[in-house]
């Protein structure tokens, strides 16, 4: 990309709209290397076949510094940074109209300084930065939030630790009300540093919890987030280990899991209709027949429609996945046909990256299945109580109270059933 006069020149935040419609922003400086944060403004547009340098306004004679960039559409854009005085640093906030760029007037806490490295917009009239402001005389950094209503930028309350200093450096929204902020913040008795997160639900911004690798003397920092949806989201960072000087990339990552209503085994019974096997709680027992191919249905029912899956494997046991997805009569439902299934064993079926109409996502979702056939009281073992039970039941119209009798799946309950569970005396589950 193109650079401004200055000796060095620096980009810390890109947004694009579209493949012709792209921002940068940064600083320059006429040092070799930046000794204070703020030069001169470089803000920098893609077309769709090179970038230029477009020109801002001035700050301040000191300077300043554009930290990070959102678009609205491509007549409304937002850049969030600081300014510098030249005895304090005060929030700066630019505004694209879709001709040119203008400062717009943005708060600063009572606090002397006040810097703001994230920003976000959702739609016209909301849009959030975060950053942080510091007190001189108690040498504490604290958050720092502000919204954006559609007329102007207010500063928003934001918890911080009673004692630590606490830094923003990103801000994401998955929608209106559904928004993330991430940095750090530092236990200043014992010289630690770990992740900070906080949530908006709408109402108020709150901590919410992050694992930290990095432990005690170390430091672990988040300076980016995004989210692919409100239950799906991705911050990364770095740790680094004061005992070996080593430094670590980190990542982590928020799931709401796709909630998982129910799991069953179902089989068609000839013209009486189709009964299931409860999975869900993970002791159910398949005590049909799956014919010479060992064929089975397991029907994950979740409890919004689903969107996407990745995938369906057998994760555990002797068989395979011949077709799996989305039951075309019912969203809710995941279809996973089976073939091969070995009798007497124990599988497991895993969806991968299951994502749900209400944007909650689960890398992976499972069910367990015990294969037994004959085994209609499901104590693990066919023998002769299994034999009485279905010759008690023969003759007998079929129903929900006595499928599993059928382990032919024919619809009927007869001798057949009765031959195929004295064929399979004596085996049981592992």
């Amino acid at each position: 990309g193109p650079n401004d006069t200055s000796l060095s020149n620096y980009l810390y935040g890109i947004t694009c709209r579209a493949s012709t419609d792209c921002w940068a922003v940064g600083t320059a400086y006429n040092q070799p290397a930046p000794f204070i944060a703020a030069g001169t403004i470089v803000v920098e547009h893609y077309d769709g076949s090179s970038w230029s340098l477009v020109s801002t306004p001035t700050t301040t004679a000191a300077g300043g510094v554009l930290y990070n960039v959102a678009c609205v559409s491509g007549n409304d854009c937002w850049a969030a940074g600081s300014t510098f005085t030249g005895l304090v640093y005060q929030t700066l906030i630019e505004h694209y109209d879709g001709t040119a760029w203008s400062i717009t007037s943005s708060p600063n806490s009572s606090n002397e300084e006040n810097f703001l490295y994230g920003i976000t917009c959702t739609g016209v009239s909301d849009c959030w930065a975060v950053g942080y402001d510091y007190t001189q005389d108690a040498q504490l950094y604290r958050t720092l939030i502000e919204h954006y209503d559609g007329s102007s930028w207010s500063i928003v309350t934001s918890p911080n630790g009673s004692s630590q200093s606490n830094y923003f450096q990103a801000v994401t929204c998955a929608g209106a009300g559904d928004c993330w902020a991430v940095g750090y913040y530092t236990d200043d008795a014992d010289a630690n540093i770990f992740t900070l997160t906080e949530y908006y639900d709408g109402t108020s911004w709150q901590v919410v919890n992050t694992p930290n690798p990095r432990s005690k003397g170390d430091t672990n920092d988040l300076q980016a987030i995004t989210c692919l949806s409100s239950g799906n989201c991705w911050a990364v960072g770095y740790s680094y280990d004061f005992a070996t000087t080593t430094q670590y990339t980190l990542i982590e990552h928020y799931t709401v899991p796709a909630r998982l209503s129910a799991v069953v085994s179902r089989k068609v019974h000839g013209t009486a209709g189709s009964f299931d096997i409860d999975l869900t709680n993970g002791s159910g027992l398949e005590c049909r027949t799956g014919g010479t191919s060992g064929n089975y249905t397991l029907v994950f029912a979740f409890a919004d429609t689903l969107t996407s899956v990745g995938d369906a494997a057998l994760t555990t046991g002797s068989g395979s996945v011949s077709s799996s997805g989305i039951d075309p009569s019912d969203a809710h439902n995941y279809l996973v046909n089976l073939t091969g299934v070995a009798n007497a064993q124990r599988i497991n079926v895993t969806l991968s990256n299951v994502t749900d109409s209400a944007g909650d996502f689960s890398s992976e979702t499972s069910a367990s299945m015990g294969v037994l056939v004959g085994d209609t009281n499901g104590d693990g073992v066919v023998n002769s109580a299994d034999i009485s039970q279905v010759k008690s039941q023969s003759g007998q119209t079929l129903t929900a109270t006595n499928f599993r009798d059928d382990v032919t799946v024919d619809g009927f309950l007869n001798s057949a059933d009765i031959s195929l569970v004295k064929a399979r005396s004596g085996t049981a589950l592992p």
